[in-house]
């Protein structure tokens, strides 16, 4: 799925969910798992919401990604996952 758009923009978006989650680690420079969750609970619903918009609005476009297609069946088992999330 290399250059594909739509596959670009769910890796940005994890990308960053990641990037934010790796800015600060338990018992590193004095956080606690207390800090860590204050933290998570502020960067990731935003990039969370985004995120899921994305896969739904793929998820859609069942002319352009067919249920058997990779695509289709990445974005499906994203948000199968998402609770877990």
């Amino acid at each position: 799925m290399k250059g594909n758009p739509d596959a670009v923009d769910i890796l940005v978006l994890t990308n960053e969910l990641y990037t934010q989650a790796h800015r600060h680690r338990i018992c590193k420079d004095g956080w606690t798992a207390d800090d860590n969750l204050k933290w998570r609970h502020e960067y990731a619903p935003p990039i969370l919401s985004k995120l899921k918009a994305t896969l739904l609005r793929v998820q859609a476009q069942t002319d352009k990604y067919p249920p058997k297609s990779l695509m289709s069946g990445a974005v499906n088992y994203f948000l199968n996952e998402w609770d877990g999330i």
